[in-house]
C-alpha cells in the first residue's frame, strides 16, 4: 500500500543543531506544521526530545538529510544539514565531499520531485576571500577551508538544478551568529567564545 501523504509548511534539515532547533521552535510557535530530519552527527538528541514533547505540530525523522520520506509534501525547505566545522587540514576532505557535496546533489535531485515553492540554503561567510576590510555580497569568493569550498560548490549545484524548475531559492551566507537557546549545542562562533569568556571573567582575544 502507498503510505499516506503528510503535508507540512516547512521541512528543516539539520533540525537538531543550534540554528535548526531555534528556527524550528520559532516556526512552531507561529503554529506552522514543521517536519525535521537529522542524524545527530554533530547535534544533540535532547533538542528533538524537547520539541516533540512541547509541540504537537512537529514531526521528526531520524535519518541523513538526503533520505526524505517519499510521503512528505512540503511547501518550504530550509537546508541546514552539513559537516560544518571550519578546518583547513586534509584529514576531513572525504567527510566534506560526502556530506556537503555528494549527498547534497542527491538531495537536490530528489527535491525536484517535491515541487516545493521555496528553498533556503544556509551557506557561509567561509566562501569569501579572507580580508581585513568590509565586504559586500559581491566580494571575491576564494574559500581556504574545505568547508568553505564545499559550501560554494553547494551554491553552484543549487543554481544548476533549481533554475530548471519553479522552485524559488535563497542563499544565505551566514557570518558569526549568536542568540536564541544555546543549550545542548557546540556552537563555536567567535561571539559565543567571547560571551563565555566574559561570563568566566577571562581575557577576550
Amino acid at each position: 500500500m502507498t503510505p499516506e501523504k503528510k503535508k507540512f509548511e516547512f521541512l528543516i534539515t539539520g533540525v537538531a543543531g543550534y540554528i535548526g532547533s531555534n528556527l524550528a521552535e520559532y516556526l512552531l510557535k507561529k503554529k506552522f506544521k514543521v517536519v525535521g530530519i537529522d542524524n545527530f552527527s554533530n547535534s544533540n538528541r535532547k533538542n528533538i526530545n524537547y520539541l516533540k514533547k512541547k509541540y504537537n505540530n512537529f514531526q521528526f525523522y531520524y535519518n541523513s538529510f538526503e533520505k526524505i520520506p517519499e510521503n512528505i509534501i512540503v511547501k518550504n525547505i530550509i537546508h541546514l544539514a552539513a559537516k560544518s566545522v571550519v578546518e583547513k587540514n586534509n584529514s576531513n576532505l572525504k567527510d566534506y565531499k560526502e556530506n556537503n557535496i555528494i549527498k547534497f546533489e542527491i538531495f537536490l535531485k530528489r527535491l525536484i520531485k517535491y515541487n516545493c515553492r521555496k528553498f533556503i540554503f544556509i551557506s557561509s561567510a567561509a566562501i569569501y576571500e579572507e580580508s581585513d576590510t568590509k565586504i559586500s555580497e559581491n566580494f571575491i569568493t576564494k574559500p581556504k577551508s574545505y568547508y568553505g569550498k564545499s559550501k560554494l560548490l553547494g551554491e553552484k549545484l543549487i543554481k544548476k538544478y533549481l533554475k530548471k524548475n519553479k522552485t524559488q531559492f535563497t542563499i544565505l551566507r551566514l557570518f558569526n551568529i549568536i542568540g536564541g537557546k544555546m543549550i545542548n549545542t557546540n556552537n563555536s562562533s567567535v561571539l559565543s567564545l567571547w560571551r563565555n569568556n566574559i561570563q568566566q571573567k577571562k581575557k577576550i582575544y
